[in-house]
């Protein structure tokens, strides 16, 4: 991803609501809906892999540190232990190391006991892939596949959030137009479903982080599930609302950045909240 200095756009420290004294609405674990949800009453692991100082390779792009990314780290802790989940973080991992991180975790027995997996991978990226801290490569698709073969994970979401750039073709912006044409600023499972990717950024091109801040991406999702899962909003929902903020963001170029979620889940995903009593009594909470 790459680093402006966005202070004067809308990027701004978050000071997240607490709904304490509010009523809540429904909890969706209560009540039948016409669309099915994923349980969710052991969450287990946030894995958050951060990668922030690298060594660069010979004919390989210079990789600068991402100063700003260890306040997404903490974003990132705070919110999905707030949630309940187990977080793990790990931090500037040579190829070999992330590769046998993630074959550790797919093939963990422990999966069998969770609902779901949410793993975080910030980098600097390409179309397709991540940098590692020494310079190397890994191809996202062959993380994705591990966990398709996960069989303790078969049937429970997979969410994979990912903070990289995938491209270095900015984006400037497009005016909008009136209604007048006028401009106006079974048992078997497939194996590829359960899945949601969360990409910072959508394909060629390039995500931006602040210095303070952190990435635009993780600063406003932190944000986004710390006001809306108190409302039983599902992931997907949360995520077109993370959209729709970093849309109006751009840097002092012009440039801007909207996320692209990728989903192939088969019910709503809908983090318990921590704020209403029969969520709290139902989930087993991890420390």
């Amino acid at each position: 991803d790459q680093t402006k200095d966005t202070s004067s756009s809308t990027v701004a420290a978050a000071d997240f609501p607490s709904s304490e004294g509010d009523v809540l609405p429904y909890c969706p674990y209560t009540r039948r809906s016409c669309v099915s949800v994923y349980p969710m009453q052991q969450l287990g692991l946030a894995l958050v892999i951060n990668m922030d100082c690298f060594e660069n390779v010979e004919n390989g792009p210079p990789l600068q540190d991402r100063t700003g990314s260890q306040q997404d780290v903490t974003e990132l802790t705070k919110v999905f232990r707030w949630i309940g989940f187990e977080v793990k973080v790990l931090q500037n991992l040579k190829k070999d190391e992330l590769w046998s991180t993630v074959m550790s975790v797919s093939s963990s027995p422990q999966n069998h006991n969770y609902d779901c997996l949410v793993c975080v991978l910030m980098s600097h990226g390409l179309l397709d892939g991540i940098y590692c801290s020494d310079g190397q490569i890994m191809a996202l698709p062959d993380i994705f596949n591990l966990f398709k073969n996960s069989r303790g994970l078969v049937g429970k979401p997979k969410v994979f959030f990912v903070q990289a750039c995938r491209g270095q073709t900015l984006d400037r912006g497009r005016l909008r137009v009136d209604s007048q044409g006028e401009e106006d600023l079974t048992n078997a499972l497939p194996s590829d479903s359960d899945f949601l990717l969360g990409y910072a950024t959508t394909p060629q091109r390039p995500s931006y982080r602040h210095l303070t801040h952190g990435s635009w991406f993780i600063h406003t999702l932190c944000a986004k599930l710390r006001a809306l899962v108190p409302n039983h909003e599902n992931l997907l929902s949360i995520l077109t609302a993370v959209n729709g903020e970093i849309a109006d963001i751009f840097t002092q170029d012009g440039n801007r950045q909207v996320p692209a979620p990728v989903t192939s889940l088969r019910h709503n995903l809908i983090f318990p909240s921590p704020d209403c009593q029969h969520c709290a009594s139902t989930l087993t909470k991890k420390t």
